[in-house]
């Protein structure tokens, strides 16, 4: 727990003064600005990136909590209709800069969780805040309690988070809003990494 502690710390730190940086993840080069999330930072993108399937082509896909827009971009790439949102016009301002610089078509939206968010979608990531607060708590609570009126009967949702959070209340959550999950988890940084992937 030390060294969690110890690289929680670390990269509380980095979030918050990295400067802009441009990085690459699965074959797309963009920037973060520095006053939004690097990727770099918690592996709480990649193993949302390791699990999104290959067979989304011409499906709904809703990337909440864009950022810079990289899960947006990938899901693209794989023949997605996409919309982005986030809260932070930091973000947004952003995953706009990276859209144009890469000659994206996904649509980019400033949406308090679901908030400017219409119709349903077929898969919907979710890289939400992981810290444990009560601020984050109460995003990731009211992201679960509304998912089920934005996603497809046979849609998914690939919903990120590490250990420094808390797995027990986001698990009790999902099983009081009775959706159906299983997680896949890795060990970085002497992090645990969960990846839940949910369907009604």
């Amino acid at each position: 727990m030390n060294n969690t502690n110890q690289y929680v710390k670390k990269w509380l730190s980095e979030v918050s003064h990295h400067e802009d940086e441009m990085f690459t993840l699965s074959n797309i080069t963009i920037q973060a600005n520095n006053e939004v999330f690097l990727p770099k930072f918690s592996f709480s993108t990649q193993i949302i990136v390791e699990h999104i399937s290959n067979n989304i082509a011409g499906k709904k896909v809703l990337d909440m909590g864009t950022g810079s827009g990289i899960l947006a971009f990938i899901a693209e790439q794989k023949g997605a209709k996409v919309l982005a949102v986030d809260n932070d016009m930091n973000a947004i301002k952003n995953a706009k800069q990276n859209r144009i610089k890469i000659k994206s078509n996904i649509e980019i939206k400033h949406s308090d969780l679901f908030s400017e968010v219409s119709g349903k979608y077929d898969l919907i990531l979710a890289n939400l805040p992981i810290l444990y607060t009560d601020k984050n708590q109460n995003i990731v609570a009211s992201f679960i309690k509304n998912v089920k009126q934005h996603v497809n009967k046979n849609g998914k949702i690939l919903l990120s988070h590490g250990s420094f959070g808390d797995f027990t209340s986001i698990e009790r959550l999902l099983e009081d809003c009775t959706l159906k999950y299983e997680t896949f988890s890795k060990i970085k940084h002497e992090v645990e990494w969960r990846l839940y992937s949910i369907s009604l």
